[in-house]
């Protein structure tokens, strides 16, 4: 893994390698070697970020982990959760479900999730297959992991929200240029501790229970989480912008060139002394209002301001750390790098249809006949969010799993003719908890689209369980 080489080649400065034929493949070489003797070994690791002599080889393992072949780290991360794991009996959340555009921010399910669990002890989060059980207030349902995994779901799309209370756009989404603009970032002028744990509690029950969801982070956000350093130009490639105006006042744009004092005075002659903040509010940088920018002060100015967004998230991303540590061990975070944590947390964001296929099973029907080629022709050309939401309605998730392994079901397909006869009249019926998916015999194409893009948009409640008395609506 030498960083640098000299001029002679590294087969001849390595003669065990004579026989290689490039540099990539001795380094593919070594990499396999290394994870050869992982393997009989691995188990008896637990990686960390500390170095000392009674956890030396963990911290070897957390210093090389780009290195360790995923199957590797999954494995271990298995063995990690199920010896914390904790069998109990589920605590129930009772929750009414919001349209989050004509509600109350304090009605959202994640804020009605907040006020039920966060007097729960941390190990009531700490089970690999469903941390808790959701009542819908209305609605008939009982939760054999449907309603869990549609409650998870909900909470995590609410807090991506533009107007999210705890999570807020990135300034470069805000101002229209620059990366990461569909990412979300803690709102640094509000910070509310308990929402970010528990939100750190979320991320961690999606990695016991490899249920994942859109945590759209930028990644420095992930950095934080497996204890890689965040550096400046992390925080200013999300806000090229303020980046850009930074750059200006120290004189290190090239393309505009040092300014002198009256071209300053010219563009800066009434800014306050004072930084916008990730979220766009303001902060005075001395404890003053009156102080204004000036020639002469523009470089502490600049000074100042890459100060405060050096610390602006630290107390936000501390608490969503102390969340998930609560629910995950430390030592698996030390194990993954960013993108692989950000991957087992958060899957992939488009539907894999081959994958989909690969894990159908169809009951009483050819996958051959013209209902099931409608069905997946339909799916084809659905949009991504609506193949998202398609997966929703049918799984309670909006991700499939990244892995073959991971699906621990099979979507199961069947027809039915309703007692009218009209098929045509009906909706697909769908049972989140098995996911499965019973469609009409409709007469084409066209109205099985049409009746199935209306269920996957309007059809959210579960009421097919049982019906609800009067103690269990609003």
């Amino acid at each position: 893994f030498d960083a640098q080489f000299s001029d002679t080649p590294f087969h001849q400065r390595h003669p065990v390698s004579k026989n290689a034929k490039s540099l990539v493949e001795i380094r593919a070489a070594v990499i396999v070697t290394l994870n050869r003797y992982l393997l009989d070994i691995m188990s008896l690791i637990v990686p960390c970020t500390q170095e000392d002599e009674a956890t030396l080889l963990g911290y070897y393992i957390y210093r090389i982990r780009s290195f360790v072949f995923m199957q590797l780290k999954e494995s271990l991360s298995g063995v990690l959760c199920e010896q914390s794991s904790s069998v109990h009996a589920l605590v129930t959340v009772r929750m009414a479900r919001i349209n989050p555009n004509e509600s109350k921010i304090a009605s959202w399910a994640y804020m009605q999730f907040c006020r039920q669990m966060m007097f729960q002890s941390c190990r009531s989060f700490l089970r690999d297959d469903q941390a808790w059980q959701v009542v819908f207030v209305g609605e008939g349902s009982s939760d054999s992991g449907g309603p869990f995994r549609d409650s998870l779901t909900e909470m995590v799309c609410e807090m991506m929200r533009t107007d999210s209370p705890i999570f807020c756009d990135t300034p470069n989404a805000r101002s229209g240029v620059g990366d990461f603009r569909s990412e979300k970032i803690p709102r640094s002028s509000l910070f509310d501790s308990v929402c970010m744990r528990m939100m750190g509690r979320l991320l961690g029950v999606c990695l016991r229970t490899r249920m994942h969801c859109s945590f759209d982070f930028p990644p420095f956000i992930w950095k934080f989480l497996t204890h890689q350093p965040i550096k400046q130009r992390d925080l200013r490639s999300i806000d090229f912008v303020q980046n850009a105006f930074i750059a200006q006042l120290r004189g290190e744009n090239p393309s505009d060139g040092p300014m002198n004092e009256g071209e300053f005075n010219a563009v800066y002659g009434s800014f306050p002394f004072q930084a916008t903040l990730l979220d766009g509010q303001y902060a005075n940088m001395d404890g003053t209002t009156d102080r204004m920018l000036t020639f002469e002060n523009r470089l502490d100015y600049a000074d100042a301001y890459e100060a405060i967004r050096d610390r602006e998230l630290f107390p936000h991303l501390a608490e969503l750390m102390l969340g998930l540590q609560e629910v995950v061990p430390s030592s698996i975070l030390a194990l993954y790098t960013w993108r692989e944590l950000r991957l087992r947390i958060c899957g992939y964001p488009e539907v894999d249809l081959e994958a989909l296929r690969l894990h159908t099973v169809y009951n009483d029907i050819s996958p051959t006949s013209d209902i099931i080629r409608w069905f997946w022709a339909t799916l084809e050309g659905f949009s991504a969010s609506d193949r998202e939401r398609f997966v929703r309605f049918v799984w309670g998730r909006s991700r499939l799993p990244i892995s073959g392994a991971d699906f621990t079901k099979m979507l199961e397909i069947s027809t039915f003719v309703p007692e009218s006869g009209q098929p045509n009249e009906y909706l697909p019926l769908a049972q989140t908890c098995f996911f499965s998916l019973e469609l009409p015999k409709y007469s084409s194409q066209a109205i099985l689209e049409e009746r199935l893009l209306y269920a996957i948009h309007h059809c959210t409640a579960i009421d097919m369980d049982f019906i609800p008395n009067e103690d269990e609506t609003l």
